[in-house]
């Protein structure tokens, strides 16, 4: 875990880079090299730095995903941010693949019983 300090200072880099964002025509690619050379600077370039329940919430909104931001931190700092034996490195690719276990797939048998409660209903 990084001290409130350091949490601040992340927060103010990411800041700086997304005011770069709207000043100059950088783009996604060059700006997350600058956030990583900024995180060098502030010497954050080795560790992971767990994400805020409204940052996770306002990633997925930004790539079109309706999850619940609670849920995905509260899962992850349960397991101490670890995808089985690893750190996790990567909080947004974690997002990219929460969504699909986030669907609600019916099953054959599902779809079967499904379909006959809703004969039993409209008989």
């Amino acid at each position: 875990m990084c001290s409130k300090f350091e949490r601040a200072v992340y927060e103010l880099c990411c800041e700086v880079v997304d005011a770069l964002a709207d000043i100059l025509p950088y783009n996604e690619v060059q700006l997350d090299e600058r956030l990583e050379a900024i995180k060098v600077l502030v010497g954050k370039s080795k560790g992971f730095i767990p994400p805020s329940v409204p940052e996770v919430t306002a990633y997925a909104k930004s790539i079109g995903f309706d999850i619940d931001g609670d849920k995905f931190y509260d899962f992850y700092q349960a397991k101490g941010w670890m995808i089985g034996k690893n750190k996790m490195r990567d909080w947004q690719a974690a997002v990219r693949t929460w969504k699909p276990a986030d669907l609600k797939v019916e099953t054959p048998l599902e779809e079967i019983a499904r379909k006959r409660r809703e004969y039993a209903v409209g008989k």
